[in-house]
């Protein structure tokens, strides 16, 4: 079988569980639920996926869940189904109808500030 999947590279699966920390030079594409600490360059939580713990990249695109404390460096999307809970921290956010940020704190970057 051949590998499809781009090296540095984190895919979670619908029905994986996943613990602990974890560092990806590259994606990161949730599909199940990961627990702990996640730092990527590209995070993108499917509408399946879920996430519980601190979660820092340049980019995250949110369909699924995300709880704890999140910073996106550059950019935060959160899609129609998708939903953020915790300390978020960001320098551009863009929400798409239905989506949902329940923040007890957001905190905005100065983009001259981000990576």
């Amino acid at each position: 079988m051949a590998d499809t999947n781009p090296p540095g590279s984190l895919f979670v699966g619908d029905g994986v569980l996943m613990k602990g920390t974890m560092q990806v030079p590259g994606l990161a594409s949730v599909d199940g639920k990961l627990q702990g600490q996640l730092t990527a360059d590209v995070i993108a939580i499917q509408s399946n996926g879920s996430i519980d713990g601190n979660t820092t990249a340049n980019h995250i695109k949110v369909a699924g869940s995300l709880t704890d404390t999140t910073v996106a460096n550059k950019t935060l999307v959160v899609e129609s189904s998708g939903v953020i809970a915790g300390s978020i921290t960001y320098t551009e956010i863009e929400i798409k109808k239905g989506g949902s940020l329940q923040d007890r704190k957001s905190t905005r970057l100065n983009s001259s500030h981000a990576n």
